[in-house]
């Protein structure tokens, strides 16, 4: 009885170690051959969204041809797997309220307002400028890209992390798929711009997560 008693402590002494390590990256969650477990003790809720993505993030990045890892990391930066609508005013301003509406918005606005009489034109621009889904989807930029649809289907996982991941290649020429361009261009438009604040220190704790995992 001594002996499996000493092996059992040690078992609870290496466990321990392993999950004060995931902890120290401030992670709620480390990961097994048989999934991820959440880790307790953690202030922070679980990471159950993202885990539920993880196979269609996967899929998606094999499927639109990029680095394994990256829409991954943005999801993770973004949100944690948890969609949510966030409206961006200074996006509206500059992009949205100094110009007409192009055709493509133009378009989907007057589809829109046949399903919606009440819709009006600033409500639209609202939903142009508010980025949704576990990805953070600007709706204006999947339009640009090809989307067609309304703000609520892309808000969808499986719509939202394709067309993040479709942006992601978009912009491959500038970023190389390095990861620090790549959440810059994300969070800023532009590889040379100032991402929000502890942005990239976020994106290096997850890439450090996502490293040890492997």
């Amino acid at each position: 009885m001594s002996n499996n008693l000493s092996l059992s402590k040690r078992i609870l002494i290496t466990a321990g170690a392993v999950l004060g390590s995931y902890a120290s990256f401030g992670l709620n969650s480390y990961h097994t051959p048989r999934g991820y477990v959440p880790l307790a003790g953690v202030s922070d809720p679980s990471l159950q969204k993202y885990q539920g993505l993880k196979k269609t993030i996967d899929r998606i990045e094999k499927e639109e041809r990029i680095p394994n890892d990256l829409l991954e990391l943005i999801v993770l930066v973004e949100t944690d797997g948890k969609s949510k609508d966030r409206f961006e005013p200074g996006f509206k301003k500059r992009y949205i309220d100094s110009k007409p509406l192009n055709g493509l918005c133009n378009n989907i606005y007057q589809k829109l307002k046949e399903r919606n009489p009440n819709l009006t034109i600033e409500e639209f621009k609202r939903q142009l400028a508010t980025s949704v889904g576990p990805a953070q989807v600007v709706y204006a930029t999947a339009i640009d890209l090809g989307f067609t649809g309304t703000i609520d289907e892309l808000r969808e996982d499986e719509t939202n992390l394709r067309w993040a991941a479709r942006l992601i290649k978009k912009d491959a020429k500038e970023t190389k798929y390095d990861w620090k361009k790549v959440l810059t261009k994300y969070n800023t438009g532009s590889v040379k711009g100032k991402p929000t604040k502890g942005h990239l220190e976020r994106g290096k704790k997850y890439k450090q997560f996502l490293q040890k995992r492997k």
